[in-house]
């Protein structure tokens, strides 16, 4: 039996408006994919550019034939056997009857089925498929918990609660363009995953200015305060010996073998990623630890690399768009 509050979002999705919702990943800012109108709220409540994409999110295979042109190729359905539901988006040549405003002008739809009860529950009580990018002003840090929500947007916009997400990073998009998997935006399925799913080489996209895909701006997710990425400990235990010398408040975002290596002075705001063998919980607690920082006075945040391999490709790509200077 549905529970009230999924009701209540349901019936306001009917009507046009705008709800939040949890994902495994992050939490979704939602409107039905054949509401033109709500879909226009989606963009003006996030102050998103309008030639962003956004995903479409399904619950059943079937919701499919509601957003393609075409039959998946084979290459799609083993993906999607493989990994949905789950955090991958696949890109598809559009439905003639999928708004314009849903793709950014383009003629092709990033489709997920998300793996988390409560955001399929919504899409079956709805009665079609949901367009949702995060639940976030325009280029913030993502909220990975339904406070996040109320705090960006207050509790005027209607955000069912799902307690902290499961990944805590966004889904990994993925386009074939003759033939060949590219990666739009790295993710929390990894590029060895699929690339062992495939048995063919997974090539990556570089940033562009005319996104292909939800997540290609260049400067994305990033905290008030300006994020700097040091290649080395000892780069940070230099910028530490200066610190005192320095007009700003000091953060550091940093893996726990990294705090526990260096001398740090007092008055430094320490937040850890976790532990760096585990970047499940390094990737987890990105996000949040972004939005902890927007609660302080620091002004800079020095954070570390990652190994670019498995779920550190989707880490150095989320720390490196949040560094970006505007």
């Amino acid at each position: 039996m549905i529970n009230q509050d999924l009701y209540t979002a349901a019936k306001l999705l009917q009507e046009g408006q705008v709800v939040a919702f949890p994902t495994e990943t992050i939490y979704g800012l939602g409107a039905r994919f054949d509401d033109p109108h709500a879909i226009k709220k989606i963009y003006e409540i996030k102050g998103r550019p309008s030639n962003n994409p956004l995903i479409a999110h399904i619950a059943t295979l079937e919701q499919l034939s509601l957003l393609i042109r075409d039959t998946p190729t084979p290459e799609q359905y083993r993906l999607m056997e493989s990994f949905w539901p789950g955090p991958l988006t696949l890109i598809f040549a559009k439905h003639p009857n999928v708004p314009d405003e849903v793709c950014g002008g383009l003629d092709t739809i990033a489709i997920r089925m998300p793996d988390h009860p409560i955001a399929r529950d919504l899409i079956h009580e709805t009665g079609v498929p949901l367009v949702a990018p995060s639940a976030n002003p325009s280029g913030c840090p993502s909220p990975t918990h339904h406070q996040h929500v109320n705090d960006y947007f207050g509790e005027d916009l209607y955000c069912l609660n799902g307690g902290f997400t499961k990944v805590g990073l966004e889904s990994t998009i993925l386009i074939f363009k003759d033939n060949q998997p590219i990666i739009l935006r790295p993710g929390a399925i990894s590029r060895e995953e699929i690339e062992s799913i495939l048995q063919q080489r997974v090539s990556l996209s570089q940033p562009t200015h005319t996104p292909l895909s939800p997540g290609m701006m260049y400067r994305h997710y990033a905290p008030e305060a300006q994020l700097h990425i040091a290649q080395t400990p000892a780069e940070i235990q230099d910028v530490l010996d200066q610190y005192q010398h320095q007009p700003y408040p000091l953060g550091l975002l940093l893996s726990d073998q990294t705090i526990h290596a260096l001398t740090i002075p007092l008055g430094v705001q320490i937040k850890s990623l976790g532990d760096k063998s585990n970047l499940e919980e390094i990737s987890r607690n990105i996000f949040q630890t972004f939005i902890a920082f927007d609660h302080t006075e620091v002004e800079h945040i020095w954070t570390e690399e990652f190994p670019q391999t498995g779920l550190g490709l989707a880490i150095m790509d989320k720390l490196r768009r949040a560094s970006q200077k505007e």
